[in-house]
This record gives C-alpha cells, structure tokens and sequence, in this order.
C-alpha cells in the first residue's frame, strides 16, 4: 500500500511538475485562452489532491506513530 502511495504522488507530482514547466514559456501565454484556464483548472486540482494525500499521509503516520 504505501509502495502504491508512493507511485501516486510521484504521479501527481510529475504531471503538476509537466504543467510548470509549460507556464515558465512566455509563448504559452500566447496561446488559447480556453486550454490556459483548462490547464490552470487542472494545476489547481493537482495541487489539492497532492495536498490532500499529504494530509492523510501525515494522519495515517501519526496514527501509527502513536498506536
């Protein structure tokens, strides 16, 4: 289970990582507006999903921690 976690946020990470990098391009900003928002909405929910496995990463560890 944890191996699997593991996979999970490096997958999470790796694709909010991909949409950095496209961001950092001055020259993607001249493109779409509408794929812009769809990738920035996207950024967004990468972001509170990584957060979210955080969270209950570091509840499951001080669980065990303490039991």
């Amino acid at each position: 289970m944890a191996a699997e976690s593991a996979r999970k946020f490096e997958a999470l990470e790796a694709q909010a990582a991909a949409l950095d990098v496209r961001f950092a391009d001055p020259a993607f900003y001249k493109g779409p507006q509408h794929e812009l928002a769809q990738l920035q909405a996207k950024r967004g929910e990468l972001t509170r999903e990584i957060a979210a496995r955080y969270a209950r990463w570091e509840e499951l560890e001080a669980a065990r921690a303490g039991g």
